[in-house]
């Protein structure tokens, strides 16, 4: 009886939160709420060094652009 119960808590939860997160989805609104807002497109994303000496300098330019209509402001730039 008690793994009936919970169950039933499990699946009424569970439709709970369906319901929650779909009502927005289903609300109608299909404007996009990121137009117009900086975007910034690379050419390329990766690149792979040949061999490499320990010690020794190299450098890589990626190529980007902002196709957004304002400003692309770059805060912070990791690197791997």
């Amino acid at each position: 009886m008690e793994v009936k119960s919970v169950l039933t808590r499990v699946l009424f939860s569970g439709a709970l939160l369906l319901s929650v997160c779909m009502a927005p989805a289903m609300a109608g609104d299909i404007s996009n709420p990121r137009e117009g807002l900086p975007t910034i497109v690379f050419d390329a994303t990766n690149f792979a060094f040949e061999s490499v000496m320990d010690g020794d300098l190299v450098t890589h330019q990626y190529t980007f652009k902002n196709t957004g209509a304002h400003d692309l402001e770059i805060k912070q730039i990791k690197t791997s």
